[in-house]
């Protein structure tokens, strides 16, 4: 009996105690990766297309989403800065642009993310009607960037989201508005206040756009111990259709002692002749 365990018919005959026999690979005969090192990477694949083409509808990150539209925020010169309105080269100056010129606006600047349509439009209804806090708060910092970029004051700021009265409340996943607030505030290192409550209206998509202004107006109450006096505040909501709703909290802000106010939103429903997305004010 040789060594290796073989008889000299080349078969092996029984060893005790069993001891590990050592195979040498042939020289025509490359070494491949071993199987157990390929496995992972094809159960890694068979994951990412799962998550790609399964569950694409509720489950890919807003952050991959975002990469693969090589989508980034607007550019100052994409819109109007005292309105939000999309607008092209030149038509806007000092006074704004075709869509607010001539018209008095409360607040001192106005932010956006990017106009209200298409994918990201889609992302904004994730957050508001899905449950997707990830989405808000991702958005919520996107926005706090934007509005830094702009030049936003360095101190005495504050970030108050735009209120939900209590009864809708209950038909949301949660306080979309506060929900973008929140990180934004952090990003910021700014106090969260959330300055005042909101009385029950009917809806303002529900009510013609020349009525809105009218259906809004008293609707904010300052929540008591409040003041703003020489502080500039950072207003947050997710989308502007008409702005009227923005306006009469700005100007309860005015009312509450609010040096400057500064409007940061999602998106702007484009458009002149403006018609409320569905859940949209």
């Amino acid at each position: 009996m040789s060594d290796d365990g073989a008889n000299a018919t080349g078969q092996r005959s029984f060893v005790w105690p069993p001891r590990p026999v050592v195979e040498t690979a042939s020289v025509e005969q490359p070494i491949s990766e071993p199987r157990s090192a390929r496995r992972p990477r094809a159960i890694c694949n068979a994951i990412a297309s799962c998550e790609m083409y399964w569950l694409a509808p509720t489950a890919i990150p807003l952050r991959r989403r975002m990469a693969e539209l090589a989508w980034a925020p607007n550019p100052f010169d994409a819109y109007c800065n005292r309105c939000g309105a999309s607008i092209g080269p030149f038509e806007s100056d000092d006074f704004g642009c075709a869509e607010c010129r001539g018209e008095p606006i409360p607040w001192t600047r106005f932010t956006r993310l990017d106009a209200y349509q298409d994918e990201f439009a889609e992302w904004i209804r994730d957050l508001k009607f899905r449950g997707r806090r990830d989405v808000a708060h991702a958005l919520g910092a996107q926005l706090a960037m934007s509005v830094q970029r702009a030049g936003l004051p360095q101190k005495n700021i504050a970030v108050t989201p735009v209120a939900m009265a209590p009864s809708r409340r209950f038909l949301r996943p949660f306080d979309h508005a506060h929900e973008i607030a929140h990180p934004a505030a952090r990003l910021l290192k700014a106090p969260l206040v959330n300055a005042f409550r909101r009385k029950r209206r009917p809806s303002q998509r529900s009510v013609p756009a020349s009525q809105r202004r009218a259906n809004v107006r008293g609707s904010f109450l300052p929540r008591r111990g409040v003041d703003f006096t020489g502080w500039t505040v950072l207003l947050i909501d997710d989308v502007r259709t008409t702005g009227a709703t923005l306006a009469e909290a700005s100007r309860t802000l005015r009312r509450m002692g609010a040096s400057e106010i500064w409007v940061g939103v999602l998106g702007v429903t484009p458009g002149r002749n403006r018609r409320s997305p569905e859940g949209d004010e």
